[in-house]
């Protein structure tokens, strides 16, 4: 593999969290296992992190392989819609939680106020509890995105 030493180790990482060994990932990226070991502890990459997202991927974009190019151009323009509100709203909570920490708080409702703002940004950002986020994520379906056709 060309690049950088950088961008090889990257790529190594990125390999190591998609479930191969450590020595597989010196083989493919040039880069001493041992160096890829210590990044490995130093950053908290899992071996095998990556392995549910992917089998998630296949497993969409074989389904959406399946509809026909109308459906498919809906469901990656609704997908592209989403994802960009989903940024905006992240990046808006990120900002108030920002702001919240840096205000000054004088009494017990500014402490209150803040802890609010802080616990609405983190859930906006990292998500909510497991169980309500597999609840929303079950109740949209390809059918519910092509409603609209």
């Amino acid at each position: 593999m060309r690049g950088t030493a950088e961008e090889r180790l990257e790529s190594a990482l990125a390999d190591y969290a998609a479930g191969l060994s450590l020595r597989e990932c010196e083989k493919m990226n040039n880069v001493n296992y041992k160096k890829i070991e210590r990044e490995v502890k130093k950053r908290g990459v899992q071996k095998g992190e990556l392995s549910q997202i992917i089998t998630e991927k296949i497993r969409v974009d074989s389904e959406v392989s399946r509809l026909c190019d109308s459906q498919r151009n809906k469901v990656n323009k609704e997908v592209e819609k989403r994802l960009k509100h989903l940024e905006f709203f992240s990046n808006a909570a990120v900002k108030n939680v920002r702001e919240a920490m840096s205000a000054d708080c004088e009494n017990q409702n500014d402490f209150r106020s803040r802890a609010e703002t802080i616990a609405k940004g983190k859930e906006t950002v990292i998500g909510k509890s497991p169980d309500v986020a597999v609840q929303i994520n079950n109740s949209v379906t390809i059918e519910d995105l092509l409603s609209d056709l």
